[in-house]
């Protein structure tokens, strides 16, 4: 019997996987914990990838080109060698050669059902390419719009919402198991609050321990519930300490029940330990990354390479441990069913679906999209008529790259662009090529020589079609921007093309951050919508939208700012101050009123830093939501029946639509400092013109839980004698109305 044989089985690996990793060298052992591509191989160690893969000395691996033939072909080599299964990995988020949105327009669905039907079809494109696991969802969002990673994990503002998207998309990617053909494997990143810098990334994350409890860790508790099989460290740090080494960070992961949760470094993110300065040698950084954070994938570091078997010889870290974690990943490639079927991944006989036309990533691209002017069905204005005249202009206008924003798999190689369909092409196949022109107009940081043009064809046009925001890479890791707005340039075409004609100017506005909407556009324009980079199938959501064959559903997962200055603070979700703008407590109405003391100098009386507001969305029709009931006055956190509150939703339009209907809560007194409003839940109903609906929210205690001064207790709900309130509205900017109106709100009283 082998030593491996005598040690003890942890319960969570089977009894096969337990023989097979005691057949396994040192260096195998430590080849399953290493990730790396082409160039990282060459680069870090010296080493071709084949030559790697030869000798059991990688066991993931990644950024192969040619997929799925350059994968197969490493397998072939690693199954002739008698090597343990390769795991293919990515970043392949929202499919592979044809895109869905981005992490910041998905959300902005509000439709968690349609997001996993988008992931699971991004799955099996990633499945068909060779991909066994990919870097995806991101559960951590962004705390500042100068953050470039907004594109990826959104800038969602609820924890419930993001919550919930994450869900949905392990759900997709991984289905009800991991063993048939199209389930892949999901990873929740970033391990806990990458985005919660102000401005640059890498930097200490600045949040304290409260903050990634209270915003970051619901949406990857929601995640870890689905089953994530892996979760990725972020680059920060948290009290001072990098993530990488961070054993604060790895036993609260652990402590969230996922039985085999593999924990991967992020890239060379072991190695920047020595950076930090809380590594000395990258020998000190491996041990610190397998000891303290308990990382079992060194992506592209080939410090576990190098210095894992020396730390094992040298008694620095136990045998049996290096083991264990190397049975860890064998567990996850197991449950995929690669030693039955090592090549499940990566199948060139479905090839062919890779090129398919997709409706449900066009479904989700048309459901991401945000109509925020005009507030009030105009059919003069939208949707556009089948015999109008359009002119097509803005930097974005006929840009293939730009509306797939950053991290889009293959979708921007040369060989899959000419398949995005651009804003143009859409318009272009709706209302037909001799009723659309396209005139660029302006680049995105100036007006071009095209810009004349632009004028005089708009005499001739019934309808103007803007398409503004950022280039696609102005979003993205290291892509921070200073001061985040719509450029001067793009601003002046929209005022120059209204100086000039009459007719109707519609503005779209795609971005990879929350961007403040310029006043003189809001003035300018007839209608504006927020467009997030749509991905493949953009302009063929857009145009079915505009031509009213699709009704707008979007509404905002996140705030948009008051002011161009205003990149942080301007959530429904701001902790509640001393010394607010507008008072939230009726008692401090005598000594805090107009008058007492200038709070926003700069800003004036608000009661809120936010334009547009989390929830937010318009469409061609209308809805009213009136008798609000809320079935008692209190609520026991001992159990029993929940309190209903209650709202009759209309649509008191002439079409039909779809409205999202939010509940949020407000806790007047808390044991710390509590929120201003919270979105408890919400419930999207469609309405026939006429038709209304009631609509009731089951309110449970769990839903009031909170951490209270002693972050060890945990969060749980916290009676005391004083209400909470309940808004029942259309979006956050209602509910914070209501909130500082001396109207009557509905409220309960949370019970023993």
């Amino acid at each position: 019997m082998t030593m491996a044989a005598q040690e003890r089985r942890p319960e969570h690996i089977s009894p096969d996987v337990w023989l097979r990793v005691g057949r396994l060298s040192i260096q195998q052992l430590v080849g399953q914990l290493t990730a790396f591509g082409p160039f990282m191989a060459q680069r870090m160690a010296g080493r071709s990838l084949e030559e790697l893969v030869a000798e059991g000395g990688v066991g993931m691996v990644m950024s192969i080109a040619d997929l799925p033939h350059g994968f197969l072909r490493l397998q072939e080599l690693a199954v002739k060698n008698g090597q343990i299964p390769l795991l293919l990995a990515g970043d392949f988020q929202r499919g592979v050669t044809t895109v869905g949105p981005a992490g910041i327009g998905a959300p902005c669905s509000w439709n968690p059902a349609l997001v996993e039907r988008a992931a699971r079809r991004a799955a099996r494109q990633m499945a068909i390419a060779g991909a066994g696991l990919t870097f995806s969802p991101v559960a951590d969002h962004a705390l500042d719009t100068k953050q470039g990673r907004n594109q990826e994990g959104a800038a969602v503002e609820s924890p419930l919402l993001m919550g919930d998207m994450v869900a949905a998309m392990v759900r997709g990617y991984q289905g009800s198991a991991l063993g048939p053909p199209d389930a892949v494997a999901a990873t929740l990143k970033h391990w806990l609050g990458y985005q919660y810098t102000h401005g640059p990334d890498y930097t200490d994350s600045g949040a304290s321990r409260r903050l990634l409890l209270e915003d970051c860790l619901p949406a990857f508790q929601e995640g870890f519930t689905a089953d994530a099989a892996a979760v990725m460290y972020c680059f920060t740090t948290v009290d001072g300490v990098p993530a990488h080494a961070s054993r604060y960070l790895h036993d609260l992961a652990r402590s969230l029940g996922v039985k085999n949760l593999i924990f991967i470094s992020d890239y060379t993110g072991i190695n920047e330990l020595c950076e930090f300065g809380i590594a000395g040698t990258p020998r000190e950084a491996a041990l610190r990354a397998f000891r303290d954070a308990g990382i079992h994938i060194d992506l592209n570091g080939d410090a576990y390479r190098t210095y894992l078997p020396e730390l094992v010889d040298s008694g620095s870290l136990a045998l049996h441990d290096l083991r264990v974690r190397a049975a860890e990943i064998l567990q996850l490639k197991a449950d995929l069913g690669l030693f039955e079927h090592p090549f499940k991944y990566g199948r060139p006989h479905e090839a062919a679906a890779l090129a398919e036309h997709d409706p449900v990533m066009t479904e989700l691209a048309e459901e991401s999209i945000v109509l925020l002017q005009p507030r009030v069905p105009n059919p003069d204005v939208l949707p556009i008529p089948p015999s109008a005249r359009l002119l097509v202009t803005g930097p974005l206008a006929a840009s293939k790259r730009d509306v797939l924003g950053e991290w889009c798999g293959n979708a921007a190689l040369p060989e899959y662009l000419d398949r995005v369909v651009t804003f143009y092409d859409g318009l272009k196949a709706t209302w037909g090529s001799d009723n659309v022109a396209y005139v660029k107009g302006a680049d995105f940081e100036r007006l071009d020589e095209t810009f004349s043009e632009a004028l005089a064809r708009a005499a001739h046009a019934t309808h103007i079609f803007v398409a503004l925001g950022e280039c696609w890479d102005w979003s993205g890791e290291s892509k921070a921007r200073l001061m985040p707005k719509v450029p001067d340039a793009q601003v002046a075409l929209v005022q120059r093309l209204r100086e000039t004609t009459g007719v109707n100017i519609i503005v779209s506005i795609t971005a990879g951050r929350p961007l403040k909407i310029p006043d003189v556009m809001q003035q300018c324009a007839d209608a504006i919508l927020w467009v997030p980079q749509l991905g493949t199938h953009a302009g063929t959501a857009l145009a079915n939208v505009l031509s009213g064959q699709k009704n707008f559903s979007g509404r905002l997962a996140h705030a948009l700012p008051c002011h161009e200055a205003v990149t942080s603070g301007f959530s429904h979700r701001q902790p509640r101050i001393g010394r607010p703008s507008l008072p939230c407590n009726p008692q401090t109405f005598e000594y805090n009123s107009k008058g007492w003391g200038a709070y926003f100098q700069e800003l004036g009386e608000r009661g809120s830093l936010a334009e547009y507001h989390h929830g937010e969305g318009y469409s061609y029709t209308d809805f009213a939501l009136t008798h609000r009931m809320l079935s008692g006055a209190s609520l026991s956190i001992a159990g029993g029946t929940p309190l209903i509150a209650s709202a009759c939703v209309e649509n008191i339009g002439t079409v039909a639509g779809k409205e999202t209907v939010q509940l949020y809560g407000h806790d007047t007194v808390a044991e710390a400092v509590p929120r201003r409003l919270e979105l408890l839940a919400y419930k999207q109903v469609d309405l026939a013109p006429g038709e209304s609906v009631e609509v009731s929210f089951a309110i449970t205690p769990d839903m009031l839980a909170q951490y209270g001064i002693d972050l060890a207790e945990g969060r749980r709900p916290r009676p005391d004698l004083y209400p909470v309130y309940l808004f029942i509205v259309r979006h956050a900017g209602e509910a914070e109305a209501a909130l500082f109106s001396a109207e009557p709100q509905l409220q309960f009283v949370l019970t023993r």
